[in-house]
């Protein structure tokens, strides 16, 4: 069974609003390394595990009850993904990234002092 790779992305642009930047970041990581790259049966699954834990609505630990506690879990859970697969997220995918969410967010202004 093929699945759709659009539909998850659609699902990943309609969380990045209530996620916010960095979290967004991660997110599309993982998919673009999940849609282009040479993985194993485990890696996949767990990218997708991670992909589903933050875009699912009903949260293991939901930010409204358990504050920090609540945003914590899901970042553990990317960055522990994230940890797995490092290796597989490119200079190509990092440039794609970051088109994205200047697309999303507007660019980020860098102020030098």
């Amino acid at each position: 069974m093929e699945y759709d790779f659009k539909i998850l992305f659609g699902k990943i642009a309609a969380t990045a609003s209530r996620v916010g930047r960095p979290i967004a970041r991660q997110l599309l990581y993982l998919y673009f390394v999940l849609t282009g790259s040479e993985l194993t049966s485990s890696q996949k699954l767990w990218i997708g595990a991670a992909i589903a834990y933050i875009i699912v609505p009903n949260d293991f630990l939901p930010r409204r009850i358990f504050r920090i506690v609540g945003i914590t879990d899901d970042a553990l859970a990317l960055i522990y993904v994230i940890n797995k697969v490092r290796d597989s997220i490119t200079p190509e995918i990092i440039q794609k990234v970051d088109m994205l969410l200047d697309q999303w967010y507007g660019y980020k202004v860098e102020i030098i002092k």
